[in-house]
């Protein structure tokens, strides 16, 4: 599996559209990405052992699918990151950036992207 950074910030929008208190989980996914569950759950693995957000990851034994995952906040670095890459047109733009020279980067080098635009963007 690859990282998919669309994906991560997809997962970052959808937790911080809920309400204070309520926990996320495999469920709240299942409408809008049915095919991409697998994905999803590795990625929200990857975004609690980053920092990004508070889960907590299924750790059954024999799992029959994806990992089951209870998401109960975003991180600071995770609405850090999600401030640089919230608005759709900074979003696009940082991703014809990064495809220019690529495609494939980490998380840091996104946000400074976005932040840079952004940045630009208001003349600072």
């Amino acid at each position: 599996m690859k990282r998919d950074l669309d994906l991560v910030r997809q997962i970052l929008l959808t937790v911080e559209e809920a309400k204070p208190g309520q926990q996320i989980d495999l469920e709240d996914f299942r409408k809008e990405l049915p095919e991409r569950l697998d994905e999803v759950s590795a990625h929200v693995e990857l975004l609690d052992e980053a920092g990004y957000l508070d889960a907590i990851i299924s750790q059954e034994l024999t799992p029959s699918g994806p990992r089951q995952f209870f998401i109960t906040k975003i991180e600071w670095a995770g609405y850090d990151y999600l401030d640089a890459v919230r608005d759709a047109g900074i979003w696009a733009k940082t991703k014809e950036k990064l495809k220019s020279v690529g495609g494939g980067t980490t998380l840091d080098i996104a946000k400074a992207v976005a932040t840079k635009l952004i940045t630009d963007s208001l003349g600072v």
